[in-house]
């Protein structure tokens, strides 16, 4: 505080005045200084606010504030919650994994960054940071030429693998066995213990995961016991919820299998209850 406002302040605390105003005038001073953004013309001084560290602002218990929502985002306070410290980066801050992050981008899965560009990349052709083109496979996070034993086809097989088709450059798993549909170009590596499951109408194979499943009439695995959830079949004490088998009177939470209630990816402890909506909800304890 300058030597001017101090001799201004002093002045004004000599002056007789309202017990009220007095308190007022007190609870002020703490909150200028505690908060500095909240002063008049704090906003003006620094048009480029930086929301980081106020982590006050998250709802989300165990999420860091991370700034802006948008990459590249300036000027007031866009103040957004990420579930990790490494999710914040890029210029203006926003929420990004490591592995997407772009220099102030955030690519979208299957996306590689290329000088500071997203560019899109086959899942079977990505490799660390790089996209390894036809012909080359991926090692330690490099792209390798292939050698003549990796080569399949237009495929290179990767570490483990065996050639099991040089027309459709299929690679399987080694000991892994090949299912044909009896269709050209149809093929698909299934474990040793599956069962091959075609269905001609829309030209696919399924891999029944024995002995939880088994091939129906339609050609498409089906569960012996349980409820089908995705490509597995929940156990007798489980159910489906969201792709994933949980325990009777639990949910999946982002992954998690929790009891309700579920807010916001975290799965609220006794006594608590979900207060809010998307990604502003939070768990709240009960009043008593």
């Amino acid at each position: 505080m300058s030597s001017d406002r101090f001799d201004e302040l002093a002045r004004t605390l000599a002056q007789p005045m309202p017990r009220r105003r007095a308190l007022r005038l007190g609870a002020g001073m703490v909150l200028a200084a505690a908060f500095p953004w909240l002063r008049p013309g704090a906003a003006g001084a620094a048009p480029e606010q930086d929301c980081a560290g106020r982590d006050e602002l998250c709802p989300t218990a165990g999420h860091v504030n991370c700034g802006h929502s948008t990459a590249g985002q300036t000027g007031a306070c866009c103040c957004y919650c990420c579930a990790t410290a490494d999710e914040c980066g890029g210029d203006g801050g926003f929420c990004c994994p490591p592995a997407l992050r772009c220099a102030d981008t955030c690519c979208n899965p299957g996306e590689i960054c290329q000088g500071s560009t997203c560019v899109s990349c086959p899942v079977e052709q990505l490799c660390g940071d790089n996209c390894c083109p036809e012909g080359q496979t991926c090692e330690d996070g490099a792209c390798v030429p292939c050698t003549e034993e990796q080569r399949c086809g237009s495929k290179c097989c990767a570490a483990g693998q065996v050639c099991a088709d040089q027309s459709l450059g299929l690679c399987c798993v080694k000991g892994w066995k090949v299912c044909r549909a009896g269709l050209s170009g149809v093929a698909k590596c299934c474990p040793p213990g599956d069962e091959c499951c075609f269905n001609r109408s829309t030209r696919t194979i399924q891999c029944c995961d024995k002995p939880k499943q088994f091939c129906n009439s339609h050609g498409t695995c089906e569960c012996h016991h349980g409820e089908r959830c995705r490509s597995r079949c929940c156990g007798p004490h489980e159910h489906c919820s969201k792709g994933k088998c949980c325990p009777k009177g639990e949910v999946n939470c982002e992954g998690r299998c929790c009891k309700k209630p579920c807010c916001n990816g975290v799965c609220c402890g006794p006594g608590k209850f979900c207060s809010g909506s998307g990604r502003f909800a939070f768990c709240k304890a009960a009043a008593r």
